[in-house]
C-alpha cells in the first residue's frame, strides 16, 4: 500500500506460533492524514493510525477504552491507560524492559497522558504500545502521538473505566 503497513519494532518477541512474548508489544502505523490539530474523528478517508489521535479526546478515550489485537496465534484484550503526545526522547519503545525501566516507561506514560484511566498497571503485566506520527506542536518530525494499553488479565473481563482529565500532562520539549 502506498500508505505503508502497521509494523512492530523489529525487537519485539513473538515464539514459534506468532504469541507475544515480550513485555512491550510496540506496533508503529503511518499517519497521512489527521497530523495537526483539530484532530478530526470518523472521517472515512483516514488510513492506517490516523484515527488513533482521536484519542485525545476524552470522550472518545472513554467511549472506545479497550483495543482487540489478534495475531495467528491469539486473541488479545487490551485495556488503555494512557495516551499522549511526546517526543522521541522519552524511551517508550523498549520491547524488553526489566522490572525497573518497565515501570519508568508506565510511570512515564501516566505523567505525560492527556487523561487519566482508572486502570492499574504492574510488572506482571504485558503492554502494547501503539505509536504514531505527529505534528500537533508545530512542523518537527521528532513528536509522536502514542496509544498505551495492559493485557486483560486472566479472568478479568471488560467492564466500564473511568476517564477523567489530566491537569498536567508532561508535554513534548520541541
Amino acid at each position: 500500500s502506498r500508505n505503508g503497513v502497521i509494523w512492530a519494532d523489529g525487537d519485539t518477541k513473538f515464539d514459534a506460533n506468532g504469541e507475544i512474548t515480550s513485555r512491550n508489544c510496540v506496533l508503529y502505523g503511518h499517519n497521512w492524514t489527521n497530523c495537526w490539530r483539530p484532530v478530526r474523528i470518523g472521517n472515512p478517508g483516514d488510513v492506517m493510525f490516523a484515527q488513533l489521535t482521536a484519542y485525545h479526546y476524552r470522550e472518545f478515550a472513554n467511549a472506545y477504552p479497550y483495543i482487540w489485537y489478534s495475531t495467528d496465534a491469539e486473541e488479545m484484550k487490551w485495556v488503555i491507560f494512557a495516551v499522549f503526545y511526546t517526543d522521541i526522547g522519552f524511551n517508550y519503545i523498549e520491547p524488553n524492559p526489566g522490572d525497573e525501566q518497565f515501570m519508568e516507561i508506565v510511570n512515564g506514560a501516566r505523567s505525560r497522558s492527556r487523561h487519566n484511566f482508572d486502570v492499574e498497571v504492574t510488572t506482571s503485566d504485558k503492554i502494547l504500545t501503539l505509536s504514531t506520527c505527529t505534528r500537533a506542536y508545530g512542523a518537527s518530525d521528532q513528536q509522536r502521538f502514542v496509544v498505551m494499553a495492559r493485557l486483560l488479565r486472566e479472568g478479568e473481563q471488560v467492564k466500564a473505566i473511568t476517564v477523567t482529565d489530566n491537569p498536567n500532562p508532561v508535554l513534548p520539549s520541541l
